[in-house]
C-alpha cells in the first residue's frame, strides 16, 4: 500500500523537469509523464496503457477513459494530495496533474506547462478548478495527509 505523501514526493521528484511533447524521462516530459512514471511505481503501470499518439493539442476524451478505467473517480470537494486531476484547456480533457500540499496552506498542483516549458508546482487556483474535468484517487491509497 502507498501513502498519499509518498506520491506527492515522486510527483515532485519531476519538479524542473523540461517540457517534451510525448516525453517520459528526465531529459524531458509532457503532463502525462509523471502520473505515468507514479502509475508504474504503484503497480498500476501494465493497466495504465501509455498511448503516444496523441498531438499537443488532443481532441478527443481518451485520455479521460483511460484514466476513468484505471483510477478511482472522486469529486472536487474529495481533492487531497497524491490525487491524480484532469483538466480541459479547449474544449477537451487534455492537461493532466497531480494535487499536492500548497506550502502556504491548501491545495497546490504539479504539472509540466509547455508554456513554462517544465514541471512546476503552485496553488491550485480558481482558474485551474473552473478547468477540473475529474478528480481522481489512485486506488489503494493510504491516508496520512490532512
Amino acid at each position: 500500500m502507498i501513502k498519499r505523501s509518498e506520491i506527492v514526493k515522486m510527483a515532485r521528484e519531476w519538479l524542473e523537469v523540461p517540457y517534451r511533447h510525448q516525453g517520459r524521462n528526465r531529459l524531458g516530459v509532457d503532463c502525462a509523464g509523471p502520473l505515468v512514471h507514479i502509475a508504474r511505481e504503484v503497480g498500476l503501470g501494465d493497466k495504465f496503457n501509455d498511448q503516444l499518439i496523441y498531438t499537443t493539442n488532443p481532441e478527443t476524451f481518451s485520455l479521460k477513459k483511460q484514466m476513468d478505467s484505471v483510477l478511482e473517480r472522486i469529486q472536487p470537494e474529495e481533492i487531497r494530495p497524491g490525487d491524480p486531476l484532469l483538466f480541459k484547456i479547449d474544449v477537451h480533457p487534455q492537461h493532466v496533474a497531480i494535487a499536492v500540499d500548497y506550502y502556504g496552506g491548501g491545495l497546490g498542483m504539479l504539472h509540466c506547462h509547455s508554456k513554462v516549458g517544465k514541471v512546476i508546482e503552485h496553488r491550485l487556483a480558481n482558474v485551474w478548478m473552473g478547468r477540473l474535468i475529474q478528480a481522481y484517487k489512485i486506488p489503494g491509497v493510504e491516508e496520512d495527509m490532512p
